[in-house]
């Protein structure tokens, strides 16, 4: 396979996300409605992005490359799915707490934590404990597995067929 550049990783990226989103909202909507009667926190990304995004991207690329003998085979639908369904996983082990932690922030009444989530952390360790911060996790994993498989495999779909243009001089433009 050649190397892509930028614009066929956004290409591939997008129709990743598409992927995605055709799979994992129908999931996203129980897993919604699952976390709000749990624990009555919303799930939204922000705080969490960095680490887990990282570990998100890791394991991924750390599985493609071991089913892969390190880039050497084309990875099968299956070991992508693998891959794929285990870096959402990961990357929700990773995100939660800080996401619980920023949530919790976010639905607090005005001058609740005046620490901001120094204070969310205190309180929340004091009151529910450790575990309080993985309050949900098995609806966000149910869903995290299918959708980002979905996410991966329309990734490497796209990419497959971006190279296969470039080969055949038909996509030379992209």
């Amino acid at each position: 396979m050649s190397e892509m550049g930028p614009i066929q990783y956004f290409i591939c990226g997008g129709f990743g996300g598409i992927c995605t989103v055709v799979v994992g909202h129908p999931l996203d909507t129980i897993k919604v409605n699952i976390a709000l009667l749990v624990s009555s926190i919303c799930y939204t990304l922000g705080l969490s992005d960095i680490p887990a995004s990282g570990m998100y991207f890791l394991t991924y690329e750390a599985i493609k490359d071991y089913i892969t003998n390190n880039g050497k085979d084309s990875p099968s639908i299956l070991g992508t799915i693998c891959a794929g369904g285990a870096a959402g996983i990961a990357n929700w082990l990773i995100g939660m707490p800080p996401d619980v932690l920023k949530s919790r922030l976010q639905t607090a009444p005005e001058g609740t934590y005046p620490n901001g989530i120094r204070d969310v952390f205190k309180k929340l360790m004091k009151v529910e404990g450790p575990a309080a911060l993985y309050k949900g996790i098995t609806p966000v994993l149910l869903r995290a597995f299918p959708a980002n498989a979905a996410c991966f495999v329309g990734f490497e779909l796209c990419k497959t067929f971006l190279n296969y243009l470039s080969s055949s001089g038909g996509g030379s433009t992209v």
